[in-house]
């Protein structure tokens, strides 16, 4: 029996981004009929250097490109991942050439001898190149190889991952996915050791064939070719180089001492709940929470997106943070960009309560905080979490809950905490290109921890943020004349917006005009902008909303007739793309497809301009690193001595011009010669 393996139909209900690969996989049933598809995988031969493999790797120096894919056992972070298999596959090539490591050491040098020899001679294709280089590397220093292999030892390095990734932004970009819309070939997946050769060389293979798919389409793509050419694959070295496999120091001390805060916090937070309740309560209980707040309390119900067994007594009542958020902000209004950036103390909680907020409420809100805080950042830098080892995913995270709470039952020490931490890096995972730091999040830090990781001795490290950079891009790619003048002359434009849209000024005007303008921007209506959530908490009517929207869209027509082009061409193309060549396909319902075509330009230009003067700075600046890199906030690394040049040069290659909607367009950064941070006792006046 011949079979299709698709989505169900219905999935396009919930996930209407899946119509293009549910089209892609009823076009595979004409081949399916005519056995043609799915092909079975070319023959593979164990490496043994014979004349065979002799004649095989003379082919592949001459070949257009080859496939090369690992296969390893991961270390603990900072140490370099083990390789078992490594095999590669060209276009005509007779078999997939496969290689067990550590055969032998004769094997070993030789297969090395003929990996180096081809890879200085014909491109290399690796799917996800940042995954697979470290592990050829070490594998090179532990043969005796110097020290290693590196990036710069390869002619050319191809990526089909990010191929995919920027001609398909909305989708996943794992090759099993991949695979499964551009792929050929029937893929095992191994369960059992034995079957790992097989799964290995149907990976090779399906390389191979995305590789030339995705390729042709690229070439068809100009503006994607370009970012693929000009960011992609330049910044795959930067990755390389970065804190990703240098790492970062922690401070070990000053985790300890976060725990103890953040604990404290979590108990006081447990007492103002005590205190507003009349009887100890539970807050990390659901049940109790909830009963509590819609049983006892009575305030609204807030609804949950999560679907809850039938019968239940809260079926559909939602404790989570978001509902407990708009609980608070119907009571006492507050600035959540403040409380996401800043954090929250007990001083700012109990200030809110004198004020008229409601105190198991806010006290809710500091558990939430405190908690999520400790269990994320400040327990993922124990090593007892951080530093599992386990390849089933669910287990890792079984095993780590188990760690969190033993870590939560006794003081943590500081040799419970890790002397460095290896973030892992991507530049794919998002639509708009922001690079993504993971295990530990290191985008997402409050800011009350940024001082729990700290340079390396002898190093410090630079630091800068773009000022007002997407409300920049998008008055320039709107020939916004009115936005352009109040930047160009230094002025606070959301200050000025909100007096011109409601004619006077107060901070929570300010927020408000702040929402609207940005909701205007994704293409809300402005008869509803009532509809956005918190807003009418402010104290402004429907009517008034919208008598402040259409004063600030008539004080704006360049933006209100970009606004309208852009709409039209979304609706006819269902693409949206930047200046620099940046597309995103837009594959969702008609709202949500004017919503992100109309925000691309804004974000994913950001991440352009961020990208390419990085890539400047690496050029002009080789003893540099990148450490971390969050929304519009870069932190490089730079021996002592190299401190003033590198803010000189920083400096200036960040105030180098672009060209936005046909104007020369600098950036403001602050402070606007760098942040510098020491290591301890090893600043200009030994802080």
């Amino acid at each position: 029996m011949k079979t299709l393996i698709t989505y169900p139909p219905s999935h396009l209900t919930t996930n209407p981004k899946l119509r293009h690969a549910l089209v892609l996989d009823w076009m595979k049933v004409p081949r399916i009929l005519r056995g043609e598809y799915p092909k079975p995988l070319p023959p593979r031969k164990w490496f043994t250097n014979d004349a065979e493999d002799q004649a095989w790797v003379t082919g592949a120096c001459t070949a257009a490109f080859w496939v090369v894919d690992t296969e390893y056992t991961m270390g603990k972070p900072g140490t370099p991942s083990s390789l078992t298999l490594i095999g590669g596959y060209y276009p005509g090539a007779p078999y997939i050439l496969q290689y067990w490591w550590h055969t032998s050491p004769e094997l070993d040098w030789a297969w090395l001898v003929y990996f180096e020899n081809i890879s200085s001679d014909t491109s290399t294709v690796f799917w996800n190149a940042i995954a697979d280089i470290p592990v050829i590397d070490a594998a090179f220093a532990a043969a005796g190889n110097g020290g290693g292999l590196h990036y710069h030892a390869y002619k050319r390095i191809e990526d089909p991952m990010l191929m995919h990734a920027l001609l398909y932004s909305e989708w996943r970009h794992g090759l099993e996915f991949v695979s499964s819309t551009h792929g050929q070939h029937v893929k095992v997946k191994h369960k059992m050791a034995e079957a790992l050769a097989e799964y290995h060389a149907g990976d090779v293979a399906e390389t191979l064939v995305c590789h030339q798919v995705l390729a042709k389409e690229l070439a068809n793509d100009p503006g994607s070719t370009q970012v693929y050419e000009e960011q992609a694959l330049r910044l795959i070295p930067i990755l390389l180089n970065s804190s990703h496999t240098r790492g970062i120091r922690v401070d070990r001390h000053a985790v300890c001492v976060s725990i103890m805060d953040y604990q404290r916090l979590v108990n006081e937070a447990f007492t103002l709940a005590r205190v507003a309740c009349g009887y100890a309560i539970n807050l990390r209980s659901e049940t109790q929470v909830k009963e509590y707040l819609y049983d006892i309390a009575k305030f609204q119900v807030q609804k949950s997106g999560k679907r809850k067994a039938a019968g239940s007594k809260s079926s559909g009542q939602s404790s989570d943070a978001d509902a407990i958020n708009a609980l608070r902000m119907a009571r006492l209004s507050f600035d959540a960009d403040y409380e996401n950036q800043q954090g929250l103390t007990l001083d700012y909680i109990l200030e809110r309560i004198d004020q008229g907020a409601d105190m198991f409420l806010e006290a809710m809100a500091l558990h939430t905080y405190a908690f999520a805080t400790m269990n994320t950042y400040l327990y993922g830098l124990c090593k007892s979490v951080y530093e599992l080892v386990e390849p089933d995913e669910e287990a890792r995270k079984r095993k780590a809950k188990k760690a969190r709470e033993e870590l939560r039952s006794r003081p943590v020490t500081v040799e419970d905490v890790c002397e460095r931490v290896y973030p892992d890096v991507s530049q794919h995972t998002q639509a708009n290109g922001r690079w993504s730091w993971t295990d530990p999040p290191m985008t997402g830090v409050p800011k009350s921890l940024h001082h729990i990781f700290i340079p390396d001795p002898g190093t410090a490290w630079l630091i800068y943020d773009y000022k007002r950079m997407e409300p920049t891009i998008d008055a320039y790619l709107c020939n916004d004349v009115a936005t352009q003048e109040a930047i160009e002359a230094g002025k606070d434009i959301y200050k000025e917006g909100t007096i011109e849209t409601f004619g006077r000024y107060s901070d929570p005007l300010k927020k408000v005009f702040k929402a609207v303008k940005l909701s205007l921007s994704y293409g809300k209506d402005p008869h509803n902008l009532h509809k956005i959530p918190n807003i009418m908490n402010y104290g402004l009517s429907k009517e008034q909303l919208t008598k402040a929207a259409y004063n600030y869209l008539a004080a704006h027509p360049g933006k209100t007739q970009w606004m309208a082009r852009k709409k039209r061409d979304i609706k006819a193309t269902q693409v949206s793309r930047t200046p620099f060549g940046r597309l995103r396909w837009l594959m969702a319902h008609t709202h949500d497809m004017e919503k992100e075509g109309l925000n691309h330009p804004m974000q994913a230009t950001a991440t352009d301009i961020t990208n390419l003067t990085i890539i400047r700075i690496c050029e002009r600046l080789p003893y540099a690193y990148i450490v971390n890199n969050r929304f519009d906030e870069v932190h490089w690394s730079v021996p002592v001595d190299k401190v003033e040049e590198a803010r000189r040069i920083v400096a200036s290659t960040v105030a180098e011009p672009w060209e936005l909607g046909g104007k020369q367009v600098v950036f403001q950064i602050d402070p606007p010669n760098t942040e510098v941070k020491y290591a301890k006792g090893e600043g200009p006046r030994g802080e």
